[in-house]
């Protein structure tokens, strides 16, 4: 569990050969996270500085990776681990996790699971991808902050609204097996 941790924390950018015809001349930039990881949470606030810097010299992706796929509740060990690794989180980025998010976490009956949420960025990724970085943040902010369950339909017709999707779209999208 530390190796994915560690891994997730990373930041992976990758300044690549492949250049969109619009964007020749800007390298790429992927940060790859997790919805469900709570340092790349607690990292929010530097990439979106980064990319509110940088937004016209590099292009910017964002890819959501697997933390989790089980679709079990978490062990009594792995919900003792999280809450004790969420003081340092907070600790050092300074960026809060809500009381219902740890309510959320010890629920016997929900499952956690990366997979609704990363599909969810991914059909943003392809409905609008400007937004994409912008959508993934109120994801996880709704899920560490607002204690809000990646596994509730309630969460995206939320985050579709706030976002201004076309709701109906978006679960067309996030129910098919493309994804």
């Amino acid at each position: 569990m530390k190796i994915k941790a560690l891994f997730s924390l990373l930041v992976l950018c990758v300044f690549t050969g492949f250049k969109p015809l619009e964007e020749e001349d800007k390298p790429e930039l992927i940060y790859v996270f997790d919805p469900l990881c709570g340092w790349c949470y607690g990292f929010s606030p530097a990439i979106q500085q980064l990319q509110n810097d940088y937004k016209d010299k590099v292009t910017f992706r964002i890819m959501s990776g697997g933390l989790s796929t089980s679709d079990k509740p978490l062990p009594e060990e792995a919900v003792a681990y999280i809450t004790q690794a969420l003081g340092q989180v907070e600790k050092k980025s300074g960026v809060p996790f809500g009381e219902k998010y740890i309510q959320l976490l010890k629920d016997s009956k929900n499952s956690y699971s990366s997979l609704p949420p990363s599909i969810a960025v991914s059909v943003v990724k392809e409905m609008n991808s400007d937004i994409a970085f912008e959508y993934a943040i109120s994801l996880q902010e709704a899920i560490f902050h607002e204690g809000m369950s990646p596994n509730d339909d309630s969460t995206y017709t939320m985050l579709a609204q706030k976002h201004r999707l076309e709701e109906e779209v978006f679960f067309d999208k996030f129910n098919t097996a493309l994804f």
